[in-house]
């Protein structure tokens, strides 16, 4: 929003004494002044809700991630003991299958 400084500036071309200058000068100055400031604040509220707005996702975004993560590393943890297990099982029913195979020949060759 612009500052109004039009009777300012009127004072300024229509003044007759130094002093009515001078304050005419002044208050224009400090009124052009006071809406930079105040502009230059609400810019930066903006700003700074902004990045509240973003950091605010960025956050949950991240959270996200973490528990898509954790989740599936607790799939694949699953996973790798279902394979670990399933071999073990297998192992056992070869050495069993080995142990009957051999339990078999020897007394085939007896």
């Amino acid at each position: 929003m612009m500052a109004n400084i039009s009777s300012f500036l009127n004072t300024i071309k229509t003044a007759i004494y130094g002093r009515d200058m001078r304050q005419a000068l002044h208050d224009a100055i400090k009124t052009v002044n006071d809406g930079l400031e105040t502009e230059v604040t609400d810019r930066k509220s903006a700003v700074s809700g902004e990045t509240l707005a973003r950091q605010s996702t960025d956050t949950a975004l991240g959270s996200r991630i973490d528990a898509e993560t954790e989740s599936r590393t607790s799939e694949d943890t699953a996973l790798g003991q279902r394979i670990d297990a399933e071999a073990e099982a297998r192992k056992a029913a070869d050495d069993t299958k080995a142990d009957k195979e051999t339990l078999n020949g020897g007394f085939a060759g007896g």
